[in-house]
């Protein structure tokens, strides 16, 4: 059971996510999902068999070019596939950790790449979308884009504990039927920069 959710409001984006991790009928707590770059404003959050534990080999400040980060470059469709989504590949394909059928490489999971106004998913193929209020993956994504599709926010107007607040009631509503989730939500806040 994994859920990754990232949320923009006002002056930024929120990602979040469920701290439990199961195999089998174990279940352990406090997993990390979520990470952020020490020294940009991105983060990555990881649902599915592929998680940011499979990406210990490097951090997220790995998949930029430092240049990138002094640079402030901004991210869009085409730096998070040609930077970005292909590091990923690349570090999971050297680890033995992706599979291929009809000549298409994929991974067991999807991933959310964010910034302070950008929200990226990428599908376990490798193909992104960007997400214009909220981004969503792993189990019970069903239910939290229901649940804030039918909200009907005008997301750019929330308050950053609005948003939080959205983030842990989606996580909750995602986990209801899951085993249990007792280890709360981790989370993390990229801030826009002020002028």
């Amino acid at each position: 059971m994994s859920i990754v959710i990232a949320i923009k409001y006002k002056n930024g984006v929120l990602i979040g996510s469920d701290k439990q991790g199961t195999c089998g009928n174990m279940a352990v707590n406090n997993v990390k999902k979520i990470m952020k770059s020490h020294y940009s404003q991105t983060a990555l959050g990881m649902a599915g068999s592929i998680r940011n534990m499979d990406l210990v080999f490097c951090n997220l400040d790995d998949l930029m070019d430092y240049k990138d980060v002094l640079d402030k470059i901004k991210l869009d469709k085409k730096y998070v596939v040609n930077n970005i989504v292909t590091k990923i590949f690349n570090i999971l394909i050297k680890y033995n950790r992706v599979y291929k059928e009809d000549g298409i490489i994929s991974i067991d999971g999807e991933a959310l790449i964010i910034d302070n106004d950008k929200i990226f998913k990428m599908y376990n193929d490798g193909s992104i979308i960007d997400c214009e209020n909220y981004g969503v993956i792993g189990s019970g994504f069903q239910l939290v884009q229901g649940f804030l599709d039918e909200l009907n926010k005008d997301y750019k107007q929330l308050e950053e504990w609005d948003a939080y607040d959205l983030l842990v009631k989606s996580i909750y509503r995602a986990c209801l039927n899951e085993i249990y989730i007792n280890a709360g939500v981790d989370y993390i806040t990229l801030k826009k920069e002020e002028n």
